[in-house]
């Protein structure tokens, strides 16, 4: 009996000892498993982690090689185009990546430190040019400084109620001068022709004295360059920084400022010195226009009171919208100041803008009140006798000279007022400060008066009503010292090249 127990026990214990072993072994492959990864993944981070260190110093040791290159792979190009390499190659169109590059058949290499992660793209010989981006609104279009060009445009013509009848699309040549960095002036070709100078019966107005603008006659004008827009003040500028000729030039006289609005407030005398620096600078005769050009310019070929028809309107002229140029015509706003040039789009025939409105514009002709013995050949009329004026500097010299205020104040009723001749200027001083007065300050009143001749005014301005804007409408209010806010300038040339 006790030996049955015995043996049960043995077997129990055999039998729990091969549980514990199967369980152990278990246990056993478990951990050589667990640890056989662990391995592997430990040798790979190893192993990964030596060939980036191992990396990283061979690349240092490379970029302090003063010598070392690296090379960038260049488009090929066909073999039927051949291109000179050349160290210092002025081929605007091929890109450069890296300064220093020298190029061969093959490879493009560079020396030098090199950021890392850079991406160098193969160059593109035959690229398309990137298009400028569009012109912000209200601004004039970027120009390319090229000698030549052509210009496309459209011109509008308007009937007397001031609405569009037709808009036609012209081709004009233009010439570009650089007057300095980013500064061009621009000059539209005008062709020969004939026209009939002068304003018609049916033009008279009540606010104008049409006597001044006739005898109409026939004109012939040969051909010539003329500024599409008036002098700017950033033109004005430039030419004012050149080297003087005769008189010193303010750089910046303008009542109405802006680089793009035209060069307002000044004398007829610094538009002759404008024009004489400029011929000095380009060794090219720019000039004023004669009388004759002026309005064969403005009219372009029409023979109605405006370029545009027979009427105007605020919106493609600035003026006095207030006071249109007939009763039914639609009125508008007056702007009271210049705006920059072109800014409202619409030009002439010839390719012309603000030939009517903006500014008066000085021509090259000696003031005369009506056209009896003009010329007809396009030139300017320089016949005039001299003038009598007085200005602001002849108020201060007759002051320092002991005149009384009494008399200078009624002498400020003749301010900027010109009068031909002396017997003439004699009698408007009668008229102002008697006899007694006027035979007293005499001497002194000639001696300090300005003496000279007036000059032509066309175009009206920005102070005008539709009346004065007219091509055939001319001033006389052109005395060469006086310097005022609507007075401007543009230039012509007989041939630029």
């Amino acid at each position: 009996m006790k030996a049955m127990e015995l043996k049960k026990k043995v077997y129990r214990g055999l039998l729990a000892h091969g549980q514990a072993s199967s369980r152990g072994l278990s246990t056993t492959r478990r951990f050589f498993s667990r640890s056989l990864r662990r391995l592997t993944v430990s040798s790979a981070l190893f192993f990964l982690l030596a060939a980036c260190l191992f990396g990283a110093l061979w690349l240092s040791a490379a970029q302090q090689k003063p010598k070392g290159i690296i090379l960038v792979p260049e488009k090929k190009t066909p073999k039927s185009r051949t291109r000179k390499n050349t160290r210092n190659s002025t081929d605007a169109s091929a890109p450069v990546l890296l300064p220093d590059i020298v190029t061969d058949s093959r490879l493009k290499l560079t020396s030098g430190w090199i950021p890392q992660f850079i991406e160098l793209p193969a160059p593109n010989f035959e690229s398309e040019p990137v298009p400028p981006p569009p012109a912000m609104a209200g601004t004039r279009p970027e120009v390319s400084p090229l000698a030549e060009v052509t210009f496309t445009f459209k011109t509008p013509t308007y009937d007397k109620s001031g609405r569009i009848k037709e808009e036609r699309e012209k081709t004009v040549d233009v010439y570009r001068e650089n007057l300095s960095s980013n500064i061009l002036l621009e000059l539209v070709k005008i062709p020969s022709g004939e026209f009939m100078m002068g304003g018609p019966e049916s033009e008279t107005d009540s606010l104008t004295d049409t006597n001044r603008e006739r005898p109409r006659h026939k004109v012939k004008v040969p051909s010539f360059w003329i500024g599409k827009y008036e002098v700017t003040q950033a033109q004005w500028r430039a030419v004012a920084q050149l080297p003087q000729i005769k008189i010193k030039l303010i750089p910046d006289p303008s009542k109405f400022k802006g680089d793009d609005n035209p060069v307002d407030s000044i004398s007829w005398y610094e538009a002759v010195e404008f024009c004489a620096r400029l011929e000095k600078k380009t060794s090219k005769p720019y000039r004023l226009l004669t009388e004759a050009e002026w309005e064969y310019a403005a009219r372009a070929g029409t023979t109605t009171p405006f370029a545009f028809g027979e009427t105007i309107t605020p919106e493609i002229v600035n003026y006095d919208g207030n006071t249109p140029f007939y009763n039914s015509a639609r009125k508008g706003a007056s702007r009271e100041k210049t705006i920059p040039v072109g800014s409202l789009g619409r030009a002439n025939a010839f390719g012309l803008f603000d030939m009517h409105g903006n500014l008066w514009e000085w021509c090259q002709d000696q003031w005369h009140p009506d056209y009896k013995d003009a010329p007809t050949d396009g030139s300017a009329w320089e016949s005039q006798k001299p003038s009598f004026n007085i200005t602001a500097q002849s108020i201060v010299r007759l002051r320092s000279g002991g005149v009384p205020d009494e008399v200078l104040n009624k002498l400020q009723r003749l301010k900027d007022y010109v009068v031909t001749g002396e017997e003439q200027f004699l009698a408007r001083l009668k008229m102002e400060l008697g006899e007694e007065q006027t035979t007293k300050f005499k001497p002194q009143i000639l001696e300090y008066a300005s003496w000279d001749i007036p000059r032509v005014l066309r175009g009206g301005s920005w102070l005008d009503g539709g009346s004065a804007c007219r091509s055939a409408s001319r001033s006389d209010y052109g005395y060469p010292i006086v310097r005022r806010d609507d007075h401007g300038l543009r230039i012509a040339v007989s041939k630029p090249f």
